[in-house]
């Protein structure tokens, strides 16, 4: 099953905790994707990217949607 998390923001920053949950909650459904959207929200898009448990991510530019894996974690 396809699953659609919006991110959480505050119109200029992640509210990476409530996003977090979010995504664990559904992880194990199926393939999650988070979606980033708004406008001037480069910042919270890199922070979503470190979030585990999805497999795509969405962060619409005006008319353009960039999809991109997550960041691997530090080694």
């Amino acid at each position: 099953m396809a699953i659609l998390v919006l991110a959480e923001t505050n119109g200029k920053t992640l509210v990476r905790d409530a996003t977090a949950k979010a995504v664990n909650a559904v992880s194990g459904l199926g393939d999650v994707t988070l979606l980033c959207a708004g406008a001037g929200l480069g910042a919270a898009a890199e922070e979503a990217a470190m979030i585990e448990g999805f497999r795509k991510y969405s962060w619409p530019i005006m008319r353009h949607s960039v999809i991109v894996s997550p960041k691997p974690p530090p080694t």
